[in-house]
């Protein structure tokens, strides 16, 4: 193709993994689950050999106790050589992608995986056994250390009732939406639920959804047993 720049980031393959073992013992741990999601990727472009060389690897900080993931995932794939970085939380995982990106367009790098995971599944098997969802242990600190500029959280906010936990933090915003638009709370509720019938739709589709199940707009709109508050208009 004429007229592109050879130092134009291109994405190349793109990795998806889940698993739902209830037996925590055979679980994989949220760091295996990121280095298969690397391998997949790998072989989605036809090079499963790429992965190995990664100049930059970067992992978003998750709920797991891991101090340099991405180290982690570069000797289990054969890259020594890359630079790891560990983006804490704040730092949009667009960011790190459009940073592998612009590095790329520099030719400061060739090559760049961007990856994360979790594994709360096996850890809420582990708290229902009685057991320990253990982790590997791991020496040593990840090159670089992204940080927010900004405190992600007030204590004025946590002290007011919206705790640590982001959906009371959307729920206002998504109120302030609401108004913005002119809409009144019905209105926008019932926008809210057709919204959210649509997604369960695609991910019915989805082999890689965790919950493939279809929700008409009445089940998702109003909180029932099954389907509670969690923070208005959010069930």
């Amino acid at each position: 193709m004429k007229g592109i720049d050879p130092r134009t980031p291109v994405l190349v393959g793109i990795g998806i993994v889940e698993q739902k073992e209830k037996d925590p013992a055979k679980a994989r741990e949220a760091v295996q689950l990121m280095i298969d999601a690397v391998r997949a990727a790998g072989a989605d472009c036809g090079a499963p050999l790429l992965p190995a060389e990664a100049q930059r690897i970067c992992v978003p900080q998750g709920l797991w106790g891991y101090a340099d993931p991405a180290r982690m995932i570069a000797r289990a794939i054969g890259a020594e050589a890359a630079r790891t970085v560990y983006a804490k939380v704040g730092i949009l995982q667009q960011t790190l992608i459009g940073d592998a990106c612009a590095r790329i367009a520099a030719g400061e790098i060739e090559t760049a995986i961007v990856v994360g995971g979790e594994a709360r599944f096996r850890a809420l098997q582990a708290q229902i056994a009685g057991t320990e969802a253990a982790e590997t242990p791991f020496d040593g600190s990840p090159d670089e250390v992204l940080t927010p500029q900004e405190e992600l959280q007030l204590a004025l906010e946590i002290d007011s009732g919206l705790g640590m936990m982001p959906v009371g933090y959307y729920a206002l915003v998504e109120s302030a939406f609401r108004a913005a638009q002119g809409l009144g709370v019905a209105e926008h509720r019932d926008r809210l639920a057709a919204m959210y019938s649509r997604f369960s739709e695609i991910a019915a589709d989805n082999p890689h959804a965790w919950k493939r199940e279809r929700f008409a707009a009445a089940e998702i709109r109003d909180a029932t047993p099954r389907n509670r508050m969690l923070a208005f208009p959010y069930t």
